[in-house]
């Protein structure tokens, strides 16, 4: 359980001259982080509740380690282990030899949390009329169209470790579409339709201590992503 000092944004109304930026006042908040229930067997470990998991291999970088999303509040201020939102998802692994599987569905589904509205930390907003499985700052439906699935292979060998995952998910980050208007002004702008996408992530990592030093390295495919661009034109 995590005792933190971090609630919902209040909404501050008026001009305040202690907060002319009309920044979300933050106070506090008890967050449950991990509850879950382990059941082991000889060759196969069973795990499940709410978790956070890891797997990338370079500390800091998200490359493969998108299981879980983020909360963006006070980012920087945070212990690692800190930023990352919690799921309640069910997580196999099975042992044979120097090879593990690991699968794992999730169904409960969130996006990152962004910042509050005029902090430092602020990166991104989620827009008014979101269109996802749920609203903004809630799960996704818990139903099988929306579930998350997520499959790892690790093999360790003459020193090596090395994993092939695959990641059927939704980009926490959401995607905004717009139409344009044939009779577009200030006035008439576009129309923007806030969304979140599905896509496919393939990743592999590698580790290998080389005499006193630990090499690391990861990387990852992602098709059906979307990445905005800013016309300068």
């Amino acid at each position: 359980i995590l005792v933190d000092n971090v609630t919902e944004p209040d909404q501050v109304s008026g001009l305040d001259p202690n907060n002319v930026r009309d920044v979300h006042i933050v106070k506090s908040r008890i967050e449950l982080k991990e509850l879950y229930l382990d059941i082991n067997f000889q060759n196969f470990d069973l795990r499940i509740g709410r978790q956070i998991v890891r797997w990338g291999v370079v500390e800091g970088a998200r490359v493969t380690d998108e299981i879980n999303p983020l909360d963006f509040y006070e980012l920087i201020l945070r212990d690692i282990d800190d930023r990352y939102i919690p799921l309640f998802m069910i997580k196999g692994d099975l042992y044979l030899g120097s090879n593990t599987f690991e699968g794992i569905l999730i169904p409960e589904v969130r996006g990152h949390r962004p910042a509050p509205k005029g902090t430092e930390w602020e990166q991104f907003r989620l827009l008014p009329n979101l269109e996802k499985p749920g609203q903004p700052y809630e799960d996704f439906p818990n139903n099988i169209d929306n579930t998350e699935i997520a499959l790892k292979y690790t093999r360790v060998f003459s020193g090596f470790e090395l994993s092939a995952s695959y990641f059927y998910t939704w980009d926490d980050f959401p995607v905004i579409f717009r139409t344009a208007r044939v009779d577009q002004t200030p006035n008439n702008p576009p129309i923007l339709y806030p969304t979140y996408t599905r896509i496919n992530m393939y990743g592999a990592t590698a580790v290998k201590q080389v005499g006193p030093v630990i090499v690391k390295t990861e990387a990852a495919y992602v098709t059906d992503k979307y990445f905005g661009l800013r016309n300068t034109v």
